[in-house]
């Protein structure tokens, strides 16, 4: 027969479990266990069989470092530095190297291991291929030879020079208003701060003599902006004198000079234009030069002709800056064809250059207006209300004066559009059908110089 605990048992014994307390134990920090130190001990230690140190067999000597190093160059004034792995024999590296080409020189020895080859008082040949060799019977202080030959080409400083200056050598018509500049193929200032600038050198002598601001843009380009534009017509010799030095030694070897020449006096440009067809009577003419010139020089070589005629024009001539202004004693003759001349040989203001080439054009001078066409023909009918109305005459008018003496009747309203020489109008209008329109132009309509109309003009269309 099965036994069974009976329940009230069980509940109790779980009771009791609930109701006993329980302790959490507290956590310890972790320490770290002292290193342990070792006890001494009475054992003498005993060496192992075979393991007393042999001593290493001396080397046969290495270059390891020359200096100047490859690509570097070498001042004049500076020995070659070599740097051997070990003691060296000073005597034997004296009787074992070699130069070529040939220079004589003196060794000294800072250390056991660093060789210095020293130039001779003159130092060494400037911008010169030297050949360093260095044979196997230099030995080193154990009396061993060296592992191999040495052989080292290496090139001295050379000389300092111009690669580029501007204006360029031998141009001729420089603006008057350019700067000076020149570079150099190495750096002859070193950095500096705007305080010390004004002691760097000024390389450049320059004939005639220019007042002007020099600045180094870099360490090896120099420029200089002179206070006033250049003298026109006016060579310029520039001079970088010799003996300037570099940053490396370099010196410039011979001066260098270049020259180039101020732009020549010249016609800029002329008024009336050459063929100019409309020429205005008491407009005179004018002629601008690109540079101040000697103005008693082109006053006596200008002349005004009339061609059909054959005489000159009489008149006063007057100056404005650089502008040469004829103004005649009478308006010259409407219609009339004119040729304006400034012969060959006016000077500039400073310097010997003069203009070349002779200055020759022609223009025609505006006579009165009258209509030379009109798009519609007189007595037109069925006309197109859209096409307007285009007019066309012999001189430049007066738009003002056009608006003012242009009369339509019927009246409507008109509108004008001219093209750039105000030869030529365009009349956008509102036109009736079937109605017959008059358009008339009174004689009190000018051209554009003020001269009248020939005659009146009138139009009639449908």
């Amino acid at each position: 027969m099965k036994r069974h605990t009976p329940l009230a048992l069980i509940l109790l014994a779980v009771s009791l479990v609930a109701c006993q307390a329980v302790t959490i134990p507290t956590p310890v920090p972790y320490r770290q266990p002292a290193p342990s130190t070792p006890q001494p001990t009475d054992t003498p230690a005993t060496e192992e069989p075979g393991a007393t140190p042999e001593p290493i067999e001396p080397q046969a000597p290495r270059l390891i470092a020359i200096e100047p190093a490859v690509g570097q160059e070498l001042p004049v004034d500076a020995p070659i530095v070599l740097s051997f792995d070990q003691a060296m024999d000073p005597e034997s590296v004296a009787e074992a190297w070699s130069l070529e080409p040939s220079s004589d020189g003196s060794w000294e020895w800072p250390d056991e291991t660093t060789a210095l080859l020293t130039p001779p008082e003159s130092g060494w040949e400037r911008d010169t291929r030297y050949t360093l060799r260095l044979a196997t019977t230099t030995i080193s202080r154990e009396g061993l030879s060296l592992l191999e030959a040495v052989e080292r080409e290496f090139r001295t400083v050379g000389y300092l020079e111009v690669t580029e200056a501007f204006p360029l050598p031998e141009s001729e018509n420089v603006t008057c208003d350019s700067a000076f500049r020149v570079a150099f193929n190495r750096p002859v200032v070193p950095l500096v701060g705007i305080a010390d600038a004004s002691e760097l050198p000024q390389p450049l002598v320059i004939a005639p003599e220019t007042a002007g601001r020099g600045e180094w843009i870099n360490t090896s380009i120099y420029r200089f902006v002179p206070d006033a534009p250049l003298a026109p017509g006016t060579r310029y010799v520039v001079t970088v004198a010799q003996g300037l030095g570099d940053q490396t030694g370099g010196l410039l070897d011979e001066a260098y000079t270049w020259t180039f020449a101020t732009e020549a006096p010249r016609v800029l440009s002329v008024s009336p234009e050459p063929n100019a067809p409309f020429a205005d009577p008491d407009g005179g003419v004018r002629i601008t030069f690109a540079q101040p010139v000697d103005q008693a020089s082109a006053s006596t070589r200008f002349k005004l002709r009339d061609l059909d005629l054959g005489a000159c024009a009489r008149g006063d001539i007057a100056w404005e800056d650089d502008t040469l202004v004829f103004t005649p004693a009478l308006p010259l003759l409407p219609g009339g064809v004119y040729r304006a001349t400034l012969e060959a040989g006016t000077a500039a203001r400073s310097g010997d250059q003069t203009i070349a080439e002779e200055t020759s054009w022609e223009f025609t001078v505006a006579g009165p207006p009258s209509v030379l066409s009109t798009s519609i023909a007189e007595g037109q009918r069925n006309v197109d209300r859209g096409m307007g109305l285009q007019i066309s005459f012999t001189q430049p008018i007066s738009r003002a004066s056009f608006a003012e003496h242009l009369v339509i009747s019927p009246t409507t309203k008109a509108y004008s559009y001219w093209n750039p020489s105000s030869t030529e109008v365009q009349l956008s209008t509102y036109l009736q059908p079937s109605t017959r329109y008059t358009l008339s132009i009174g004689a009190n309509l000018v051209g554009a110089y003020g001269q009248p109309m020939v005659e009146p003009f009138e139009l009639g269309f449908q």
